[in-house]
């Protein structure tokens, strides 16, 4: 924490809410279990979520599996830690032209959700309309996933990215500058206490993958506000 690091493992007795809708939306947890909402895994056993949640590095006390060795890099050995840096990370902000409803991603096999999402966001069922400019993708072809699809996934989700100019706990504010109306996802938790103002003007701020943040936009420069106010201090 002194070196501002953020992960995605957590314990906590009220862990945030919308972490934990996110992570059960995307089936890492399974909400029905109690002690799953407290001791959160995070991402660690997901490695293609790693990059949706923006990991940039692992600090690991046991072997790479092979296809995290396809992943990572190995940086330095501290005892019985590997640090390792993953090459396919995804900034904090980066955007898609596709969404998936949550009916169609429950009937992926579990062994491919985590593949879905590299490819579109997810929304409820009864959000669909609100995204008229946008692709509907309803299937994944999974049996063609390999290293040179995956790597063109990411590759894709890197060309829309939200470049910050500046970053603390309270205030984000960055640009994009997009070829088309696209759903730019922040890999962060939703809090009420966040607001959105995208070129001047207060935006509101959608709930995309169950829990974190999405601001829908338009084609062309976007200049990106993010700050966030205590609602009840």
């Amino acid at each position: 924490m002194v070196q501002k690091y953020y992960g995605t493992s957590q314990y906590n007795s009220f862990n945030q809410l919308n972490y934990v809708r996110a992570l059960a939306f995307m089936k890492v947890i399974d909400p029905l279990q109690e002690a799953q909402t407290r001791w959160l895994d995070g991402t660690r056993n997901h490695p293609l979520l790693e990059n949706i949640f923006s990991v940039k590095y692992l600090l690991r006390n046991d072997a790479l599996s092979p296809q995290w060795n396809f992943q990572f890099d190995s940086l330095a050995h501290f005892g019985n830690v590997t640090a390792v840096r993953n090459k396919f990370s995804l900034p904090l902000g980066f955007a898609y032209n596709r969404f998936m409803l949550q009916s169609d991603f429950n009937k992926i096999s579990r062994n491919y959700t985590d593949v879905a999402l590299l490819y579109a966001f997810l929304i409820p069922d009864s959000a669909e309309k609100q995204y008229p400019s946008l692709q509907k993708l309803s299937r994944v072809d999974t049996t063609a996933f390999n290293v040179d699809v995956y790597t063109a996934a990411i590759d894709s989700l890197k060309r829309d990215t939200l470049t910050l100019t500046a970053f603390s706990q309270t205030r984000l504010e960055g640009r994009i500058k997009l070829l088309q109306d696209e759903m730019l996802l922040l890999s962060m938790p939703y809090d009420k206490g966040w607001s959105a103002i995208v070129n001047g003007i207060p935006q509101q701020i959608a709930i995309v993958n169950g829990g974190l943040m999405g601001l829908l936009l338009k084609q062309g420069e976007n200049n990106v506000v993010l700050y966030f106010q205590n609602r009840y201090f």
